[in-house]
């Protein structure tokens, strides 16, 4: 088979050589043909890829969160009234309206402070909630081929997309060693 290749290949460029001599005259920058070539040895080029899938983790979540309810009245009123009766039974009669006034101000505010903080200003609440994570693993994947291949006694290395089996197929071609050679027509 590799004689064959070889008769083939010297007959295939002998015709090269004879079309350009028929063309006498006419400069050609190069000349192909194809052939194929024994395949030696084939590596995967294998690179590692880590592929992420996105999910959802959810659970339940209590919280306390402020109340915006009614607050009631009745603290600072009764406040308010306490405050104006010890004010009046303790002042001098001189200054005692002043006095239930400002006892009665000063009782409507310790009343309703003392009322805010009995109330209740929170409630607890049970949400669902959900958060978007990812998870991972990896994969080795072929994304090409290292040939190590043989054409006339000489030893010839590639890189592929695709796994050539036994054959390559190769690109010959004759180009000038010295000078650039322009095409006429």
């Amino acid at each position: 088979m590799k004689t064959t290749k070889t008769l083939i290949s010297a007959l295939t460029i002998a015709a090269v050589f004879a079309s350009s001599a028929s063309f006498a005259g006419h400069k050609q920058s190069a000349a192909y043909y194809y052939d194929y070539a024994d395949v030696e040895h084939v590596d995967p080029i294998i690179k590692t890829i880590t592929i992420e899938t996105p999910h959802q983790e959810c659970g339940y979540e209590t919280r306390s969160v402020p109340s915006h309810g009614h607050h009631s009245a009745t603290p600072t009123i009764l406040g308010a009234v306490l405050g104006g009766a010890i004010a009046n039974g303790v002042s001098k009669k001189s200054n005692r309206n002043a006095m239930t006034v400002v006892g009665t101000l000063l009782g409507g505010t310790i009343g309703r402070d003392i009322g805010h903080t009995n109330e209740r200003h929170h409630r607890r609440v049970t949400t669902r909630v959900c958060n978007d994570t990812y998870s991972s693993h990896q994969v080795d994947k072929v994304v090409g081929y290292n040939v190590t291949y043989s054409y006339e006694g000489h030893r010839y290395t590639t890189h592929t997309k695709y796994d050539p089996g036994d054959e390559l197929r190769v690109r010959i071609g004759v180009v000038p060693a010295e000078g650039e050679s322009v095409a006429e027509y």
